[in-house]
């Protein structure tokens, strides 16, 4: 979990330079905003990070190259965008989580958001998936972002596995960091080969399989 004042979980803050779209001053601002980050959604999906143009996203959403280099001022900037939008509902649901419950629940909580984003919002997790793939390359424009995301989301459920040693719903000796990786890991996992053969995968069945191994795992009670 994340404090408010800090960067999201998979929305680093953004760096130097790059266009400020998350409140345009007038209405059609928002909303040619708002057509620029669906049409690269759908063209990054189609045809990938490097295939995909400026021009080309300008064409699909009814515009002019220059409209996207004068919103986001890069292609790369525009990508980071698509991210944030595809995940946006991911952290709003992390966020409304009240701590009410224990730090087992919360990790067991975190794998259900992964599920119902892939199950209920295929759209936005294939273009994350893409842009993934497309950024394993060290100097691909995505991947330092993409790394200090990773990063950053393990702390988060880190954060949660330590809370449920605190509260007693987690054993003592457990490794938070560790687990975490591991539990992150699995979850990106499905997320690939869903992406790659969408046919053979069952995104509920497999995150169930998760949260049962990670409840096994991790808690305290015998």
């Amino acid at each position: 979990m994340h404090d408010a004042a800090g960067p999201t979980a998979i929305e680093p803050a953004m760096e130097p330079g790059a266009a400020d779209f998350s409140e345009p001053r007038q209405e059609r601002s928002v909303a040619s905003t708002a057509r620029l980050v669906e049409a690269a959604t759908d063209l990054f999906t189609e045809r990938g990070y490097t295939a995909t143009t400026l021009a080309a996203i300008g064409e699909r959403a009814g515009y002019s190259r220059g409209i996207v280099t004068a919103r986001f001022g890069s292609k790369e900037h525009l990508a980071w965008a698509v991210v944030v939008h595809a995940t946006r509902q991911w952290d709003e649901v992390l966020r409304r989580q009240d701590r009410a419950g224990t730090g087992l629940e919360e990790v067991v909580q975190f794998i259900a958001v992964s599920r119902d984003n892939m199950a209920h919002r295929p759209r936005a997790r294939l273009v994350l998936e893409r842009l993934y793939s497309d950024s394993a390359a060290p100097l691909a424009p995505l991947h330092d972002r993409f790394e200090a995301s990773l990063k950053e989301l393990t702390s988060q459920v880190a954060g949660m596995i330590r809370r449920g040693v605190d509260d007693g719903s987690v054993r003592p000796d457990v490794d938070a960091e560790l687990s975490a990786g591991v539990l992150i890991a699995q979850l990106r996992g499905i997320g690939y080969q869903w992406f790659l053969f969408p046919g053979l995968v069952d995104p509920v069945a497999y995150h169930r399989v998760v949260a049962d191994q990670v409840v096994t795992a991790l808690s305290a009670q015998p």
